[in-house]
């Protein structure tokens, strides 16, 4: 693949560019989609580590998962588009989004002192739970669920757009990586902070605990700290497994109760108590929190990182010119070969072509010569020996038979091959109440304080 890692290269039809950031797992490329007639489209490309790619026990398991997600098909999941195998590595492509992680923006409002607005924390978190709902539910083609589980919702996993549509990343990856905690659980001590409690004991796992984990999330956000902290990876676990967990507004006074009691629910240890779904824990936060729409969120963020965000946009229009003029090389697929190796005979074929058309000439024309002719007597002799007309063929098809007849195409979605999809399109959320959007929080120096949407 090349040792020098900033050098550009194709596998297949993708090609890898330069890299954007570095993971415990994977390094992180903007790459391009190539085809052919100039079509290209932007992608992000996850370069697992060589140590990662040579280790069966994680790559048979990140396959599958890549499979199964690139079936979850929902407006907040960034689409899992293909995987890549390059001399021994292999490279997970995803659609891209510019945009910036719930972990940056929650990084960014603690610079200013203030914590994030309830009406775009709510927007956030209600379409955080829908995609959680919608991959817990997909099926196959038989309808039987997958059982898919992301298990490793965090900040850093929850991507909020530009166009202020939160969306959920990273489906396949953790379930993958779990498989390899004695060899990397220590770099991943932050992930450990969001799991819940049946995560650190059994390999088995259901939707509830991704419920917990976005619980976690969202007692950080409302409160700016972190639920289950510690300085190493035994006082993490430790607090996840039995840690007091308080109410929110304990941190955050000005909380209504039902926000607490959404939070609590989400953060029971005790399965048969906790929220059975993504789905009931989404309708709780619509109720409790008001929900700002997406227009909201993106001018919230304008506001808060929008020098970072025309930067990076900058930097992505400057690096799509320079690719426009690059193609890949298309393999002659089998029936490209004989149509080329007639193009080539061309003449040859034309000048039979002329020969033979010559000589039918000339045999019609001596048959012609020798029919024998006899004279009509009268143009009335003429028309009484007439023999009836002949009828149409009535093996020629009309036009209407021909095209109730032909097969409308249809692409098949195979279970054991990932396939390429487009996001579907932008939903809007639910309209926030007035009372929540007209409020401002001074800022005293003090504790963080509660911004609210301006006007």
């Amino acid at each position: 693949m090349g040792s020098a890692t900033h050098e550009r290269f194709v596998v297949g039809r993708y090609m890898v560019c330069e890299p954007i950031a570095s993971g415990s797992i994977a390094t992180v490329h903007l790459g391009r989609l190539l085809g052919p007639t100039g079509f290209s489209r932007t992608v992000l490309v996850k370069r697992l580590h060589a140590r990662l790619s040579a280790q069966p026990a994680f790559t048979t398991v990140l396959l599958e998962e890549a499979r199964l997600a690139a079936r979850v098909r929902h407006p907040n999941v960034v689409s899992t588009l293909d995987v890549v195998e390059h001399e021994g590595e292999y490279l997970l492509v995803t659609e891209h989004v510019l945009g910036e992680t719930l972990a940056s923006l929650l990084a960014a409002v603690r610079r200013e002192r203030v914590l994030m607005p309830l009406p775009i924390l709510g927007s956030i978190m209600s379409g955080v739970l829908q995609a959680l709902h919608a991959a817990h539910e997909t099926a196959d083609d038989s309808g039987q669920k997958l059982g898919i589980v992301h298990q490793d919702v965090s900040p850093h996993s929850i991507l909020v757009g530009v166009d202020g549509m939160a969306r959920i990343e990273d489906f396949g990856l953790a379930k993958a990586s779990l498989r390899l905690r004695g060899s990397i659980s220590e770099l991943m001590t932050d992930k450990y902070a969001y799991m819940a409690p049946e995560q650190l004991t059994s390999s088995e796992v259901d939707r509830r605990a991704d419920v917990f984990a976005l619980s976690a999330v969202l007692w950080e956000a409302l409160t700016g700290k972190r639920l289950f902290a510690g300085t190493n990876l035994a006082d993490v676990t430790r607090a996840v497994r039995g840690a007091p967990i308080e109410p929110p507004s304990v941190e955050s006074p000005e909380l209504p109760a039902a926000i607490d009691a959404v939070v609590l629910c989400g953060l029971e240890r005790d399965l048969t108590r906790r929220y059975p779904t993504a789905n009931a824990m989404a309708i709780d936060v619509e109720r409790a929190m008001p929900i700002a729409t997406q227009r909201q969120v993106a001018e919230w963020m304008e506001r808060l990182v929008g020098d970072s965000l025309r930067d990076r946009a900058q930097k992505l229009a400057e690096f799509e010119s320079s690719s426009e003029a690059l193609v890949v090389p298309a393999e002659r697929s089998p029936s490209q070969a004989p149509l080329a190796q007639a193009t080539a005979r061309g003449p040859q074929v034309l000048l039979w072509i002329g020969v033979a058309s010559i000589v039918l000439c000339t045999l019609v024309l001596v048959a012609w010569i020798a029919i024998p002719r006899h004279p009509v007597s009268s143009p009335e002799a003429a028309i009484s020996g007439a023999g009836p007309a002949a009828p149409a063929s009535a093996t020629a098809p009309s036009r209407a038979s021909a095209s109730a007849s032909s097969p409308a195409s249809a692409e098949a979605e195979s279970s054991e091959d990932l396939v390429f999809s487009t996001p579907a399109a932008s939903v809007g959320s639910t309209k926030p109440s007035g009372s929540a959007l007209g409020k401002h929080a001074g800022q005293d120096g003090g504790t963080p304080k509660r911004l609210y949407l301006r006007d």
